[in-house]
């Protein structure tokens, strides 16, 4: 019986391997690869929390989170926030759930860290995430990023909540981890966007 997908680290044995995965070739202009978001994590260790996604012994793809980032550091209650930095799903492994399991795990990593939401920004539209995010339980904030919509999911010991916070929209200027102005966060796939919740297609976090 073949094993769940997992998570696991990055290691001397492991990275060149994670660099040479590759999304498809009409991606390659929307995700950063794999070997930028390790030099991002290097850079940021106390930030970056990088994990290659296995399943049988394969690396499929690749799912970063950011760590008590403050989206608005000059506000005196801006409070720290979690989530979502990329997730590449590696050409030929798309559509197979893989997306979810990243998201999910993501989630249950923050959770046992203590959080209580797990955040992530999006470019709208007919190509965006959004109905992959919405599926999963998360819910705009208000607040954007550059061109991006910020959302988050509330979670809950074994389930997330949908919330949705009050509050009016606003413009994120900040280049941290999970908040990128260009070209967006988190982008995907038309099929994607006709997706079901567990098989997300060829999408991507990103951010400068």
């Amino acid at each position: 019986m073949p094993s769940p997908p997992r998570l696991v680290t990055v290691t001397s044995d492991n990275v060149e391997d994670a660099c040479a995965l590759r999304v498809r070739p009409d991606q390659d202009g929307l995700v950063k690869p794999v070997a930028w978001s390790l030099a991002q994590a290097y850079a940021s260790p106390e930030t970056a929390w990088p994990r290659l996604i296995v399943d049988d012994e394969r690396i499929v793809g690749f799912v970063m989170a950011f760590l008590d980032v403050r989206f608005h550091p000059g506000e005196p209650d801006d409070r720290p926030r979690s989530g979502l930095w990329r997730l590449d799903i590696a050409a030929g492994q798309q559509t197979r759930g893989y997306g979810r399991f990243a998201v999910e795990a993501v989630n249950d990593e923050l959770r046992r860290r203590g959080q209580t939401r797990t955040t992530v920004s999006y470019v709208p539209g007919e190509h965006g995430p959004e109905r992959f995010y919405r599926k999963l339980g998360f819910r705009a904030t208000g607040e954007l990023s550059g061109d991006q919509v910020v959302a988050e999911l509330e979670l809950t010991d074994g389930s997330a909540r949908i919330r949705i916070p009050a509050r009016s929209s606003r413009q994120v200027e900040c280049g941290r981890p999970g908040l990128s102005a260009s070209r967006g966060n988190s982008l995907v796939t038309a099929a994607t966007a006709t997706a079901s919740a567990g098989r997300a297609s060829g999408w991507s976090s990103r951010s400068r």
